[in-house]
């Protein structure tokens, strides 16, 4: 499943998104379809790998969306087989697929039990170290997630450049650089902040460190 935008979009938008990591104002970047018209509270959660994805699709609901990531590399995660390592293990490239549901508690509830590796008690086959879940529309704080700037642009009625940050001076220069873009309030797991024994399962705290 690919991005539906033309190759010359999508190099455009590659090198957007690029020049964004190489001047530190974010750890990745997504090129992804999504749904022009999702309204109200959604989760949505983003992997490399379909079956896993199925997995989760199966007793959560939703609908898919494939998405290419390139993101920030920590050495301590383990790279999926739509995961490719780049610049001397620095980078990642993915080819994935984003779900996103309206069933926002029993996906929250869900993910946080099966789909983080070491947490989770019985992890599902590819849950990774530091899981991509995002709530969106929510008023309501919720417990495990912490807030951040969810930055699009689009590329045509249903693509788009998507990054996060954290830092509201990221923010700035982000949307310097972007220009005609939209920013939206959103919260990003944060599961175990605080430990400092190599668990630490939190993307907000990743986002905020690596940038």
């Amino acid at each position: 499943m690919d991005v539906s935008v033309t190759k010359k979009q999508f190099d455009r938008y590659s090198r957007i998104g690029n020049g964004l990591i190489k001047r530190k104002l974010t750890s990745g970047f997504q090129i992804e379809d999504y749904n022009p018209s999702q309204k109200g509270r959604v989760l949505v959660y983003g992997h490399d790998n379909p079956t896993h994805i199925r997995t989760i699709q199966n007793n959560v609901g939703g609908k898919t969306y494939p998405r290419t990531s390139l993101y920030k590399w920590s050495p301590s995660w383990e790279a999926g087989a739509n995961t490719k390592l780049l610049q001397n293990k620095t980078l990642a490239s993915e080819q994935g697929i984003n779900l996103e549901t309206r069933n926002v508690s029993r996906a929250k509830t869900y993910i946080r039990r099966k789909a983080v590796r070491k947490l989770s008690r019985h992890p599902l086959a590819r849950s990774w170290q530091v899981p991509d879940v995002r709530i969106i529309g929510s008023n309501k704080r919720q417990s495990g997630f912490k807030n951040a700037y969810l930055v699009t642009k689009n590329i045509d009625k249903n693509s788009r450049l998507s990054t996060l940050v954290v830092k509201k001076e990221k923010l700035v220069g982000i949307r310097r650089a972007l220009k005609g873009e939209r920013v939206r309030r959103v919260q990003i797991s944060n599961y175990h902040p605080s430990k400092n024994d190599g668990k630490n399962n939190s993307l907000w705290q990743f986002i905020d460190n690596s940038v």
